[in-house]
């Protein structure tokens, strides 16, 4: 459970930062 808790949060930091990119760029 805490395993997919954490890769689920990273998983969306990840989203995050890839629309940041993609609207910077």
């Amino acid at each position: 459970m805490h395993a997919t808790s954490l890769h689920s949060l990273a998983y969306r930091r990840f989203a995050r930062n890839s629309s940041l990119f993609l609207l910077m760029r």
